[in-house]
């Protein structure tokens, strides 16, 4: 029996311990944190409602936004001296930023599975065509006729 988001799941854990892993000496600013923690909890978000479309949404944005303050922060922040030892941190801040597209994919196949219609242009409530008045449907199917 398939376990379902295990695959969520599964980079939760992977952005929550490269995460720590990144932030333990200190090199990166406290933002690099904050924006990580707001990512970790839309994915929980994402797991916890499953009858709406919105945390997958705001968690795959999210996602996305983080690849450009990942780099950002790393063009800003980054040791001149790369083989210190920071090097274990370094390393689990690229592997993040790695990571983050994979997150995106499904977060957005999250949203496919839960019946999010983006990217299509329907009219709200399901409506069907629309009924020409000026042909002399009107509302209950009599003619108007104006007569001088």
């Amino acid at each position: 029996m398939a376990r379902p988001n295990l695959a969520i799941k599964v980079v939760f854990l992977l952005h929550l311990a490269l995460t720590v892993g990144a932030s333990y000496p200190l090199w990166l600013p406290s933002i690099y944190r904050f924006y990580n923690g707001i990512l970790l909890l839309c994915i929980l978000w994402s797991l916890h409602a499953r009858d709406t479309e919105d945390p997958p949404f705001i968690g795959a944005s999210v996602s996305g936004l983080c690849i450009i303050f990942d780099i950002l922060t790393f063009i800003f922040s980054w040791p001149l001296q790369p083989f210190t030892t920071k090097w274990f941190s370094m390393l689990c801040a690229i592997a993040n930023l790695f990571l983050r597209p994979v997150t995106c994919f499904l977060l957005y196949r999250l949203l496919q599975e839960r019946g999010a219609a983006f990217g299509t242009f329907q009219t709200p409530g399901g409506r069907g065509r629309y009924e020409d008045l000026d042909r002399g449907a009107g509302r209950g199917g009599a003619t108007a006729s104006a007569e001088p």
